[in-house]
C-alpha cells in the first residue's frame, strides 16, 4: 500500500521526467547533422570561450564526435541537470511533507516500521528517477541511425545506469534533509543550491576537481565506447548513497513530529 500510495504522489513528476528526457534525447540527435558539419570550426570557436568547462567538452565533441555528443546531452545534461532537478523535487517531500500537512500522526499509526516506511518511499523514488534515464537512453540509440550514427546499446545502458547512481545519490542527500526539515521545499532548496554550487565550480579549470560533477563528466563516460565501465566512481556513488540512507534512517526513526 505505501509503495501504490508513494507512485501515485509522484507519477505525473516521473512521467514529466520521462518525456522531458525523451523530447531532448530526440531534439539534440536531430540537430546532430548540423553540428557535425561544422564540427571542424569547432576548435578556433572554442579557444575564445571564456569558460574552460564549456571550452573542454566543445574540443571533446570535436575529438571524439557522437559518442561524446550523446554523453552530454544525455548524461550529463540528462541526469546532471534535469536528473539532479527532479531527485531535489521528489525527495524534498518524502519526509516533510507528512510535517508540513500535519498528517504524520496518521502515517505512523500504521502497523509499518519507520525504516519500512522511508525504505518503501526512497525505493520508488529510485525507480522513478532511474527508469526515465534508462528508457530514454535506449530511445536515443534506437534513433541514432536516423542521422548515420550508431551507439552500442549496452553503452548507452551503462551510462544511464551510472547516471543513475548520480541521480540517486543526490536524492537520497535530500531524503535525508527532508527527514530532519518541517517544510516540504526546505531539503530541495538546499541540495538544488549546493548542486548548483558544484556546477559553478566544475566551470572553473582550477576547481573543477573538487565538483561532484566529476562523477559524469566526459572522461567517466567516454571509456564506455570502448567497454570499460567506471567501476571506481560508481563504487563512490555507491557509497554516498549508503551513508546518507542510513543517516535518513536514523534521523526519521528517532524524529518526534
Amino acid at each position: 500500500m505505501l509503495w501504490r500510495q508513494t507512485l501515485k504522489e509522484n507519477i505525473l513528476l516521473a512521467g514529466g521526467y520521462f518525456l522531458l528526457l525523451t523530447l531532448t534525447t530526440t531534439l539534440g540527435i536531430w540537430f546532430w547533422p548540423d553540428l557535425r558539419g561544422a564540427i571542424e570550426e569547432w576548435a578556433g570557436i572554442a579557444s575564445f570561450f571564456p569558460i574552460e568547462g564549456l571550452k573542454e567538452v566543445m574540443l571533446r565533441i570535436q575529438e571524439e564526435g557522437y559518442w561524446a555528443y550523446f554523453a552530454v546531452q544525455q548524461f550529463f545534461r540528462g541526469g546532471g541537470v534535469f536528473g539532479v532537478a527532479a531527485a531535489g523535487l521528489l525527495g524534498s517531500g518524502l519526509i516533510a511533507r507528512e510535517a508540513d500537512n500535519r498528517t504524520a500522526e496518521f502515517l505512523l499509526s500504521r502497523p509499518v516500521s519507520r525504516t519500512r516506511i522511508l525504505l518503501t518511499r526512497w525505493g520508488v523514488g529510485v525507480v522513478a528517477l532511474s527508469l526515465p534515464l534508462l528508457l530514454a537512453a535506449g530511445v536515443g540509440a534506437a534513433c541514432s541511425p536516423l542521422v548515420d550514427e550508431s551507439i552500442p546499446l549496452w553503452a548507452a545502458l551503462a551510462g544511464a545506469v551510472h547516471t543513475s547512481l548520480f541521480v540517486v545519490a543526490v536524492f537520497s542527500t535530500t531524503v535525508w534533509l527532508s527527514a530532519r526539515s518541517t517544510h516540504a521545499l526546505q531539503a530541495a532548496i538546499l541540495v538544488l543550491g549546493f548542486m548548483l554550487l558544484q556546477f559553478a565550480l566544475y566551470l572553473i579549470k582550477v576547481l573543477w576537481h573538487f565538483s561532484a560533477y566529476n562523477l559524469v563528466d566526459l572522461d567517466v563516460m567516454l571509456p564506455l565506447a570502448r567497454g570499460v565501465y567506471p567501476w571506481k566512481e560508481s563504487a563512490a556513488l555507491l557509497v554516498w548513497i549508503g551513508v546518507f540512507v542510513a543517516w535518513a534512517v536514523k534521523d526519521f526513526k528517532k524524529r518526534d513530529f
